[in-house]
């Protein structure tokens, strides 16, 4: 039985904040952030790995009112091309050119991954290892939902082995 839910209260804020993060990550302003603390500037242009959003192909784990505002933003970014996992084919989608995909599909071809679907029985575990496992080497994989959509242990190890480009939590 739901008890509460937030619904569209604070999409948009989400959505922005799915966006700052997943900026955040693929520009690494963390490292930045570290090595301008200890004074040394120089290293940054190692970093020749950086992806940008402009022309990326873009996965959303759940079309609902968060998904469909980070949708939104997206567009504005330039990016070449939004695919989606739903239960159902989202006509909202189409005003955006988004296309529904298995979830293997939209692990194995995305930049960036965006995880917004509620967490329930069906959901809980959704990106296990072998989701993590299709991700581009290069892949950023943003979740502001709940924790338990992942799995915790092969996201660590993925990225502790490098196998993919970073993670955004909140």
């Amino acid at each position: 039985i739901r008890v509460g839910s937030v619904g569209d209260c604070q999409s948009d804020a989400v959505a922005e904040f799915n966006i700052g993060l997943a900026i955040a990550v693929s520009r690494r302003f963390q490292q930045a952030r570290g090595l301008m603390l200890r004074g040394n500037w120089s290293p940054y242009h190692k970093y020749d790995d950086i992806l940008s959003l402009n022309s990326a192909t873009v996965g959303i784990v759940g079309l609902g009112n968060i998904g469909l505002a980070t949708a939104h933003l997206l567009k504005a970014h330039k990016v070449s091309r939004i695919m989606y996992t739903s239960r159902q084919v989202k006509p909202e989608a189409t005003d955006l050119g988004a296309e529904l995909v298995p979830l293997d599909t939209l692990c194995t071809e995305s930049d960036f991954i965006f995880i917004t679907c509620a967490l329930n029985k069906d959901t809980e575990g959704l990106v296990g290892r072998k989701q993590i496992s299709l991700m581009k080497p290069s892949a950023i994989l943003i979740n502001t939902s709940r924790g338990g959509l992942i799995d915790q242990d092969a996201l660590i190890e993925a990225l502790r082995k490098k196998k993919i480009g970073g993670a955004g939590l909140d």
